[in-house]
C-alpha cells in the first residue's frame, strides 16, 4: 500500500515509508506485487513489501485476511529483489555498499497482538502476556537476522502502537476508561523488552544499526494533547464500517468522513495519514520517538 493518488474513497492515504520518502525527496516506494513483471529490474529508490493484516508470526492474518504476505513471504520476495538488483551493479562490493546504505523499515506486531487479545485464539490459549511478548520478540529477531544475512544493515523498527485505544477494541470492550488498558498493558510488555532485543542484535551483527520508532508513545501523546497535534477526534473511526458500529472493516466504496485530516483513526484499527506524517516528522529529530539514533542520523550513518 502507499499513497492514494487516484482518490479511492476508502483508502487511508500515505504511510510512514511514503512520508519518509517524500520528505527526503525520493519517490514513493512502489508495492512489490504491483510492479509490472517486465519492470522488475527494481527501482533503486525502494520497494514496499507491506501486506495488510499480516504480522511477525506466519499464521497471523490467515483467518481474517486469507492469504496475506506474512513476514517470511516478504523476506522471500526481498531475496528475489536482491537477485534482480544485483544485475544493476558492477560487482558484489558495490551492491553490498548500496544495501548497507539502505534503510529497512519494519512495522509489524499489532496484528499479532489483535489475534492474541482474542481469548478464543490459539495464541491466547497457549501464551500469557509475558510469554507471548518474549516469543514474538524472539521471532522478530530471527527474521531480522535473515535480512542482515541478505545485506541489510540499517533497521528502523516500530514498536507496537496503543492497540487498546483503537475504535474497534473500544467499541467491543466498552471500557470506562479512554483506552482498553488490558490490551495496552499486554503490548507494553513487548515494547519494554524490544530495545534490549535490538541492542543485542546490534552487538552480534557487525556493521548493523537498529533504531526503535516509538509509535506507542506518539499515540499516548496525541491522546493526551490532541489539539497540540491538530487532531480533534481521537476516539472514532473515519470510514463507515460494515457493521455500522465501529467494530469491522470499512464498507467498500462509501466516502469517509470529510474531516479525515483531523482524525486519529481512519478505520477501526488503523491511524490516519496525519499520524503517519507526525511519526516520520518526529522520528527525524525527536530522540523520545526514535532512538538511540533519530531517522536523520540513521540515514547518514
Amino acid at each position: 500500500m502507499g499513497c492514494d493518488e487516484l482518490g479511492n474513497p476508502s483508502f487511508m492515504g500515505c504511510f510512514d515509508f511514503d512520508n519518509a520518502a517524500q520528505i527526503n525527496g525520493l519517490p514513493y516506494p512502489p508495492p512489490y506485487l504491483g510492479i509490472k513483471t517486465e519492470c522488475k529490474a527494481m527501482p533503486k529508490t525502494g520497494v514496499n513489501f507491506a501486506s495488510g493484516s499480516c504480522g511477525i508470526l506466519p499464521d497471523t492474518g490467515n483467518v481474517s485476511a486469507g492469504n496475506c504476505l506474512n513476514f517470511d513471504k516478504q523476506i522471500q520476495l526481498f531475496k528475489e529483489v536482491t537477485k534482480r538488483l544485483r544485475r544493476q551493479f558492477r560487482n558484489d562490493t558495490d551492491f553490498a555498499r548500496y544495501l548497507s546504505k539502505s534503510v529497512f523499515y519494519i512495522s509489524m506486531g499489532s496484528n499479532d497482538y489483535f489475534e492474541f487479545l482474542d481469548p478464543t485464539s490459539p495464541q491466547a490459549q497457549k501464551f500469557t502476556p509475558i510469554t507471548f511478548s518474549a516469543f514474538l520478540a524472539q521471532q522478530l529477531s530471527l527474521r531480522l537476522k535473515k535480512l542482515y544475512d541478505m545485506g541489510a544493515r540499517k533497521f528502523l523498527v516500530n514498536n507496537v502502537g496503543a492497540v487498546g485505544c483503537t475504535p474497534g477494541l473500544l467499541n467491543m470492550a466498552k471500557p470506562p476508561t479512554p483506552c482498553f488498558e488490558p490490551a495496552n498493558g499486554a503490548v507494553s510488555v513487548y515494547n519494554t523488552i524490544l530495545p534490549s532485543v535490538l541492542t543485542k542484535l546490534e552487538s552480534e551483527l557487525p556493521g548493523s544499526k537498529f533504531v526503535i520508532s516509538n509509535i506507542f508513545k506518539l499515540f499516548v501523546d496525541v491522546k493526551a494533547m490532541p489539539a497540540a497535534f491538530h487532531i480533534s477526534d481521537t476516539r472514532n473511526n473515519c470510514c463507515v464500517d460494515i457493521a455500522g458500529n465501529g467494530t469491522l472493516p470499512c464498507k467498500p466504496f462509501v466516502p469517509p468522513c470529510k474531516d479525515v485530516k483531523s482524525r486519529l483513526f481512519f478505520d477501526v484499527a488503523h491511524p490516519t495519514q496525519s499520524l503517519h506524517y507526525l511519526l516520520v516528522r518526529r522520528c527525524l529529530v525527536d530522540p523520545t520517538i526514535c532512538g538511540p539514533l533519530n531517522l536523520s542520523q540513521l540515514m547518514r550513518a
